[in-house]
């Protein structure tokens, strides 16, 4: 008669014994951390097992398969953000009758990194002036925002949207990247004097953290003609030959209202034939060809 004796006289052990991970809070259920390895020098299946965890709550973040090692995410760790480490205790035992465990522990950590900050402008509202003639298309204004995530590219880059109110929407855009706010249309086709575009910054984190600013476009436009005062429809003046040209030879007010002033205008003798082009074209009033 022959009898096999199965012996276990050997320990397992870890081949790794400190294993360090960073973790995205947004990482999705499942995601791989690392892989626990041992060996048993008597050829032994091997069951991996967690000790103890601190703090206590990260039992409910991370799950260990207890046959392969592997150590993978098991919730929203975005719930798990009073605080930003989670450290883990190993061992290690044979499938073998008694067992038998590893002397040397393994330890892991987890660090998570975190989105802690929205995007931020460096004003609340912006107020730009623009001529109604500004060609199409034409940058206007950089309204780039800040993270203090930035040095993390998942949560720190930030994307740019533009809600337009009214139809600002049809006359101007954001790139989505930089922020920069972009004239897109033809403003002489609207007769708005002053367009609220808001620009909304977002980060990419879960759930997504934003901030936004207001800007006022005001359109400088040119749409009335000149008015020259009632008072005045009539000037007439008598020129000497030996008037100094330092004197004026007359000045009226005429008023636009396209500006908030009036204006005043002086006519003197050495510019008076260009005098008498210019009014023909904003004005009724005529200049006598022979005597100014």
């Amino acid at each position: 008669m022959t009898i096999g004796v199965n012996r276990n006289p050997s320990k397992p052990s870890f081949t790794q014994t400190n294993y360090v991970q960073t973790v995205y809070e947004t990482a999705p259920y499942g995601t791989n951390m690392f892989n626990l390895t041992a060996a048993d020098p008597d050829g032994q299946s091997v069951e991996y097992k967690m000790l103890s965890w601190n703090p206590s709550y990260c039992i409910q973040f991370f799950n260990l398969h207890p046959n392969t090692g592997q150590f993978t995410t098991a919730g929203n760790l975005y719930l798990s953000r009073s605080n930003t480490q989670c450290t883990f205790q190993f061992t290690v035992n044979d499938l073998a009758t008694p067992s038998l465990s590893a002397d040397v522990q393994a330890s892991g950590v987890i660090t998570f990194v975190r989105n802690d900050f929205q995007p931020a402008f460096l004003n609340a509202e912006y107020t730009i002036t623009i001529p109604e003639t500004l060609a199409n298309p034409s940058q206007v204004l950089d309204v780039s925002a800040t993270d203090g995530d930035a040095p993390e590219k998942d949560f720190g880059d930030i994307e740019y949207l533009a809600i337009g109110d009214d139809a600002a929407s049809n006359f101007f855009s954001v790139n989505s990247s930089n922020g920069v706010i972009t004239l897109i249309g033809n403003l002489r086709t609207d007769n708005t004097a002053r367009f609220n575009v808001r620009v909304v910054a977002r980060d990419n984190g879960q759930p997504r953290l934003s901030a936004t600013t207001l800007v006022h476009i005001n359109v400088n436009r040119n749409l009335y003609s000149p008015l020259i005062n009632n008072n005045q429809g009539t000037i007439s003046v008598t020129l000497f030959e030996d008037d100094p040209i330092v004197n004026p030879i007359f000045s009226f007010n005429f008023t636009d209202q396209d500006s908030a002033e009036s204006l005043r205008v002086c006519v003197w003798r050495d510019c008076l034939d260009q005098m008498k082009e210019w009014l023909k074209k904003c004005t009724s009033m005529a200049v006598d060809a022979s005597q100014g």
